[in-house]
C-alpha cells in the first residue's frame, strides 16, 4: 500500500511540475471563467432567456476571437519558418 502511494505521489509530482500541466490549467481556468455566467444563468430558478442569450453571445465572441488568434499565430509561425 505504501509503495502504491509513493508511485502515485511521484506521478502527480512529475505531472504538476511540467510546463504543459501549468499551461493546461491556465487554459482551463480561462474557459471556466467564460462559461461560468452561462452555467449560472441556466441553473437559475427563474431562467432569463435574454440574459442567457447575451452570455452565450459573449462566449461565442470570445471563442471565435481565440480561434482567429490561434490561426493567425500558426500562419505567422509558418511564414517565419519559410
Amino acid at each position: 500500500m505504501i509503495y502504491k502511494q509513493k508511485v502515485q505521489t511521484f506521478q502527480l509530482h512529475n505531472a504538476a511540475t511540467k510546463s504543459n500541466f501549468i499551461v493546461y490549467l491556465f487554459i482551463m481556468a480561462t474557459f471556466s471563467v467564460q462559461l461560468e455566467n452561462i452555467t449560472n444563468a441556466f441553473q437559475d430558478v427563474e431562467l432569463d432567456l435574454s440574459q442567457a442569450r447575451k452570455y452565450i453571445g459573449e462566449t461565442l465572441k470570445f471563442l471565435i476571437t481565440r480561434r482567429r488568434k490561434i490561426i493567425f499565430m500558426r500562419f505567422l509561425k509558418r511564414l517565419i519558418m519559410m
